[in-house]
């Protein structure tokens, strides 16, 4: 579960206010109830939690982003 800002984000630039609201209460409601269902403590995912999850995805992102700006993108994994 992304933590809350990370929710606000994700939800869009034409979400609305209220609709972030609710994204985020209901994150931590969530949240909330599974740390007391499980009787565990919160542990921080952090803010790069989404990025980490989604390598490929913010990867393409990026490569999309430059290639709109006019460059060609040639992507090699280090060993």
């Amino acid at each position: 579960m992304p933590w809350p800002p990370a929710t606000v984000a994700s939800c869009g630039s034409a979400a609305t206010h209220k609709k972030a609201v609710v994204a985020v209460a209901h994150a931590l409601l969530v949240t909330a109830y599974y740390l007391l269902s499980r009787g565990t403590t919160y542990h921080e995912l952090g803010p790069d939690y989404y990025d980490r999850r989604h390598t490929e995805r913010v990867a393409r992102r990026a490569i999309q982003a430059l290639e709109e700006q006019g460059y060609r993108v040639t992507l090699e994994r280090v060993a």
